[in-house]
């Protein structure tokens, strides 16, 4: 339907060449994210099996939820997942390792096999390192969201979470889990051997990788214009545009139009302000127009 081929994207190029189009940057997140090992999904896989187990009936779900009240449980319900609710995976993870200690009586009583999982120390380490990734993805694609902000804002926070991928790869070959608090709760009580070490560190190498085949470095908007975002910290011979130089070094030593830009920033008449003083051609200004995510595209025609 959007293709760049023969979809919407292709059919608005064929009428304005000079058009530019823009993934969401909250899907990309999401494709980026959703790759695993083997190990690694294996231990979704076996949680959504837990999780069907007990709602999918409801008798087995009352009886859960009397058994946690019993053995005086923080909640009482686990959260279905589902693939195309984002947020959810984390979230259900994480109640499952909550409530293991139940959860592992109850399928016992069942004679279910999926028991012999809460009991596998290497399985329950997996599962905490799931917790804590999904929850550090989660807090990404919620800070993708929202009003008031910018591609620029946004890239930076890509960046920051490919670096710190980077950095909790290092830190995971000295043996170093204290990033992951949820695994980190458990390492005292399971001594875990280098191989899951490895496996961590590989599966951060694989988000990096995958954060770099949706978020290339060869494409990061900002790369050239950080002077959109802030034209007072332009030095002479950074900008592509000879016509327009002369005029930003003005912008970029009135003292006025500085203080205003400190207090609101690339914001309304902040922005506007500087733009028209500079007079850009549209296209120039093409980057900072650009929607984050698809709901802008339906504020931006209702309004």
């Amino acid at each position: 339907m959007t293709g760049r081929l023969s979809g919407l994207t292709a059919r608005i190029k064929e009428v304005a060449p000079e058009s530019e189009s823009t993934h969401c940057l909250i899907h990309r997140e999401m494709l980026a994210s959703r790759k695993m090992s083997p190990e690694f999904n294996s231990v979704l896989m076996d949680v959504v099996k837990v999780i069907n187990h007990i709602k999918a009936h409801a008798l087995n779900s009352r009886l859960f939820e009397q058994l946690c009240e019993e053995m005086d449980a923080e909640y009482r319900y686990l959260l279905l997942y589902t693939e195309i609710r984002w947020l959810s995976r984390g979230k259900s993870l994480t109640r499952v390792f909550e409530l293991r200690e139940p959860l592992q009586r109850f399928l016992s009583e069942k004679k279910s096999p999926l028991a012999a999982h809460f009991s596998d120390k290497v399985w329950v380490a997996k599962l905490a390192y799931l917790c804590d990734i999904f929850s550090l993805l989660n807090e990404l694609n919620l800070g993708l969201q929202g009003k008031m902000t910018t591609v620029f804002k946004l890239s930076d926070k890509v960046a920051a979470f490919k670096a710190k991928l980077e950095l909790w790869g290092r830190r995971v070959n000295r043996g170093i889990l204290d990033m992951f608090q949820t695994l980190a709760g458990i390492v005292g009580e399971t001594e875990l051997e280098h191989s899951f070490c490895q496996l961590v560190h590989d599966h951060l190498s694989l988000l990096l990788k995958e954060f770099e085949r949706y978020f290339p470095t060869t494409k990061d908007p900002r790369t050239g214009k950080e002077w959109i975002r802030d034209p007072f910290a332009n030095k002479s011979g950074e900008s592509s545009m000879s016509m327009q130089e002369e005029q930003l070094l003005e912008i970029a030593n009135d003292g006025g139009l500085k203080t205003t830009f400190k207090t609101t920033g690339c914001r309304c008449s902040g922005f506007k302000s500087w733009r028209n003083t500079l007079r850009l051609p549209p296209q120039h200004l093409n980057p900072y127009c650009h929607f984050r995510q698809p709901i802008c595209v339906k504020r931006g025609f209702l309004q």
